[in-house]
């Protein structure tokens, strides 16, 4: 019987002490995660980046065509003379300046071919987030 009792009494002081550990191993992450966000925060911005890639101006713009003739003939707007169609991403970005952020969005669309740079233009516009 005694034997029996060291035995749960050990499993139990080996269990006590992974807990221990595990906990005091998570804290340690803890802290550090909580570390590293705050000197983020300290040295970074979040910046949000509009990219607008459209058609170059010499080149046919389908989309916009059909939307100029559904507004004249549909709607009844003869007032518009020109409607061209852009495709427009919105990237969030963490940088330690504008700058940086506008460099960065614009290598990351040439160096990954977001666009077409034969037949598109790419502009990127970069503001600081207000979040």
């Amino acid at each position: 019987m005694t034997i029996l009792i060291m035995m749960r009494a050990t499993s139990a002081n080996v269990i006590n002490t992974f807990a221990s550990d595990f906990l005091n191993l998570f804290k340690s992450i803890l802290i550090l995660g909580f570390m590293e966000m705050t000197t983020n925060k300290k040295n970074t911005f979040n910046f949000t980046a509009l990219v607008t890639i459209e058609n170059k101006p010499y080149l046919r713009d389908p989309e916009g065509e059909t939307i100029l003739r559904d507004l004249i003939t549909k709607g009844g707007y003869n007032n518009i003379i020109k409607v061209r169609s852009a495709k427009t991403l919105r990237i969030t970005v963490t940088e330690k300046s504008r700058m940086q952020a506008q460099k960065v969005v614009q290598k990351l669309c040439e160096d990954l071919r977001i666009y077409n740079p034969v037949v598109s233009n790419c502009k990127v516009k970069v503001t600081r987030s207000s979040t």
